[in-house]
């Protein structure tokens, strides 16, 4: 997941819930530490460290805001031995997903599961079996297909590793619903073409995301700047140093 993913997320659940505010402090917090860690697994975060990121002084407070960020399905840690910290990971709430080295397996929402098999049950009682087996693997076929389409890549970027990194339609959807003023397939092409221009203001992969969404919100301002001015508003100079990372 990206880092608007998660924030996307995490807002919506807010909409949903009523979370101690230290909770949701901390939860940011972390994010913002993941992000700047270059998104790892793992990362290990000692009592004091986490107080400071709760913006508490009081250790018992620190971590009833961490406990609840775990009782809500957000994050998972797990205890740090002698002169080592405890290390923390964000996870996708629809999944509780749990590192196997540990003994602890993937598991679904209940609520999926339980509906999954009740569904899957009352399909197979009320519909016959040769009804059943011609219908089903059309359906796993159009399901399949359109994920594959939602996760064919749109572009993708060149990278200063060499590589590149593919940006997928479906995260093509989601920039063109925080950006509605732009026209977010063109831009993103401008992208392609800048990136390919200058190689040497090439992004690494931790931060094709952030320069994306940088030049996608300087696009959806000048709109709205152009809006208010009669003479409208230069196009951004994007070699500048504060527009790439």
């Amino acid at each position: 997941m990206t880092y608007i993913e998660y924030l996307n997320n995490f807002n919506q659940w807010l909409e949903e819930d009523s979370p101690t505010d230290r909770a949701v402090i901390l939860y940011y917090a972390l994010l913002n530490l993941f992000n700047r860690r270059g998104w790892p697994r793992w990362a290990g975060v000692d009592t004091q460290r986490l107080m400071v990121l709760s913006r508490t002084s009081s250790k018992p407070a620190a971590l009833r805001a961490r406990d609840a960020l775990v009782s809500a399905g957000w994050i998972q840690y797990r205890s740090g031995k002698k002169g080592k910290a405890t290390e923390y990971r964000l996870l996708d709430r629809d999944f509780q997903v749990q590192d196997e080295k540990y003994g602890v397996k993937i598991e679904t929402k209940n609520v999926t599961k339980n509906v999954t098999k009740n569904v899957t049950k009352n399909v197979t009682e009320s519909v016959p079996e040769n009804v059943t087996k011609n219908v089903t693997p059309n359906n796993t076929k159009t399901k399949t297909k359109k994920e594959k389409e939602e996760k064919a890549p749109a572009v993708t970027f060149p990278l200063k590793d060499g590589g590149c990194y593919p940006v997928s339609t479906e995260q093509c959807r989601r920039w063109a619903e925080l950006y509605p003023a732009v026209d977010v397939e063109q831009q993103l092409r401008n992208m392609r073409g800048w990136l390919e221009a200058n190689p040497q203001k090439r992004k690494t992969r931790a931060g094709i995301l952030r320069f994306a969404n940088g030049w996608l919100a300087r696009e959806q301002n000048q709109v709205g700047q152009s809006r208010l001015s009669p003479t409208g508003s230069q196009t951004p100079d994007y070699g500048r140093e504060e527009d790439y990372w």
